[in-house]
């Protein structure tokens, strides 16, 4: 059975442990029922693919201790696209799942003059994007960079 992969965005560099927040963990001890000495994945999403160990199994914190350490380089072209979104939000999210899926390496959203939905939660999106790389073990989080062409 594969390793669970776990998204570590603010795992420092050269970190010999891992706190998870609360709602990570949670899902990790208590729906997936990982306990300590097991083991898991955690990607940083630049890059760093990290075994760890399960050292304390609270379900509020848990910690664990980083085992091995993994660069893996970036898919080659980096792949870009640029598209205004629509007002309809399931859309949009589709769009971003399957776009994280295929290796895309960054969307640009755009304002034209047609665009129907000029204000992106970000925070939202950027959820669906851990998700979405999670969940096709990928180690790079495809970035949405928000462009704001006021000029239309």
């Amino acid at each position: 059975m594969e390793l669970p992969v776990f998204y570590a965005g603010d795992l420092a560099a050269g970190a010999a442990t891992y706190t998870m927040d609360e709602p990570t963990s949670k899902y990790c001890i208590t729906v997936l029922r990982k306990a300590k000495g097991d083991k898991i994945l955690l990607a940083d999403g630049r890059g760093g693919r990290f075994t760890a160990e399960i050292t304390d199994d609270h379900r509020k914190k848990c910690v664990s201790a980083i085992i091995e350490t993994e660069h893996v380089p970036a898919p080659s072209p980096r792949l870009r696209i640029g598209i205004a979104f629509t007002k309809n939000a399931s859309r949009m999210e589709w769009f971003l799942e399957k776009a994280t899926e295929i290796g895309m390496a960054e969307i640009i959203p755009l304002v034209t003059r047609r665009t129907e939905k000029e204000n992106l939660k970000m925070e939202r999106l950027e959820s669906i994007l851990v998700s979405a790389m999670l969940q096709s073990r990928q180690w790079h989080l495809l970035s949405c960079i928000p462009r704001s062409l006021s000029s239309r």
